[in-house]
């Protein structure tokens, strides 16, 4: 017989100051939040500091994918000597995951 399922989403990411800020107060909030996983529906375009990432952020391709709400179970944060500072949040599903369709 299965049981309740679960999942979890990890994530490596970069470190910026303003969006490891405001992950570590949506996790000491602990509320659930939105998720998507997908991949991205937009092309990035070249920014001036290296990166490809659209002015109004990525959206996902639409009918592909899932969403549901997670809550932000950990977080770290790693600085190594002469290397890029980098973070990883580990979100915990909290209620259904549910498979995105066409509108």
């Amino acid at each position: 017989m299965i049981g309740k399922l679960s999942y979890s989403i990890t994530s490596d990411n970069l470190f910026t100051e303003e969006d490891y800020g405001k992950l570590v107060d949506l996790w000491i909030a602990r509320n659930p939040i939105d998720v998507i996983f997908t991949i991205k529906g937009n092309a990035g375009v070249a920014n001036n500091d290296g990166t490809s990432v659209p002015a109004d952020g990525w959206t996902p391709k639409e009918g592909t994918g899932y969403k549901g709400k997670v809550v932000i179970t950990g977080i770290t944060a790693n600085a190594p000597g002469n290397e890029n500072a980098t973070y990883s949040v580990t979100l915990e599903g909290a209620g259904a995951l549910t498979k995105i369709t066409k509108a």
